[in-house]
């Protein structure tokens, strides 16, 4: 059963209200959306209203062509301006980046790590880890069909050295909260 906006806000705002005179406190509040879902004044608006602090943001790849091959739905500008009026209006970013997607390679994932290290993509947070296949989605059906084919896979040392690549050159005022 779906709930509107309307019943989120109002549960929130009793949790809110509970907050003030709890013995633990909430004190921040995260969600996980896509970057081209958070361009809007509304939708700031929204997330503000109902006490957001973090927004994931699933990036998957700073790289056009990799985001067009999975059909991610947007593009590496739309990212660049989510995590630029994200951070504008006051959020921490929380980059969720995939290495290994369909399309790429090594040589292409070692240039988008460093565009993840980028002033443009630089988040508060990230995650970063290889291609996760889940079935029933188009990536998946590619596996199994032998449509893509996993460069880890067949180079774990070469993972290895653009993960190294991506821990000793990550600015200071980024947490690293996941490698996988």
């Amino acid at each position: 059963e779906e709930i509107g906006l309307e019943e989120i806000k109002k549960s929130l705002k009793m949790e809110q209200e509970l907050n003030v005179t709890s013995n633990n406190k909430i004190v921040s509040y995260s969600i996980e959306t896509r970057p081209d879902q958070v361009l809007t004044k509304i939708k700031l608006e929204e997330l503000l209203q109902l006490g957001v602090t973090i927004v994931e943001l699933g990036l998957q790849s700073p790289i056009d062509e990799i985001l067009a091959i999975n059909q991610r739905g947007h593009n590496a500008e739309i990212s660049k301006k989510a995590i630029k009026i994200l951070k504008r209006n006051g959020f921490h970013v929380h980059g969720q980046w995939m290495l290994d997607l369909p399309g790429s390679t090594k040589e292409l994932d070692m240039e988008a790590v460093k565009l993840i290290l980028s002033k443009e993509y630089r988040c508060d947070q990230i995650k970063i880890y290889p291609h996760l296949s889940m079935p029933g989605t188009l990536t998946h059906e590619w596996l199994t069909t032998g449509k893509y084919k996993s460069w880890v896979e067949n180079d774990w040392d070469g993972f290895i050295e653009v993960i190294s690549y991506l821990v000793e050159h990550v600015d200071s005022t980024t947490r690293i909260v996941r490698i996988q």
